[in-house]
């Protein structure tokens, strides 16, 4: 695990909705803190996994490790040991950026 890829739980929403298209969203969004250089305090985000995405039993206030595949998306999360600091997310390898979109919850008519 490394230790340059902890986040804090936050919270953990699950998602399960049905857009207007007709599409299902079934999911968990997991809301993450970690230290980030030129932050005074630390950044948060949400991070949205389908379902069957498997996770670890997690609760808010855990520390978590998140890898990430080529293309930037989540492939695991691991229970961090308490002994090792939040710290920055890690970068995917490739220059794609590390951060998913989320599913909006109500489309828009146009």
């Amino acid at each position: 695990m490394d230790e340059n890829n902890v986040s804090k739980v936050l919270g953990v929403q699950k998602i399960d909705f049905k857009t207007d298209a007709g599409d299902v969203i079934k999911g968990n969004k997991l809301f993450i803190a970690y230290s980030e250089d030129g932050i005074e305090g630390m950044k948060a985000e949400g991070l949205f996994l389908k379902d069957g995405f498997e996770l670890p039993e997690i609760m808010p206030g855990d520390n978590i490790s998140i890898l990430y595949n080529r293309k930037g998306r989540p492939i695991k999360v691991m229970k961090a040991t308490s002994s090792q600091p939040v710290t920055k997310a890690s970068t995917p390898v490739s220059p794609a950026p590390a951060r998913t979109t989320m599913p909006a919850e109500k489309s828009i008519k146009r």
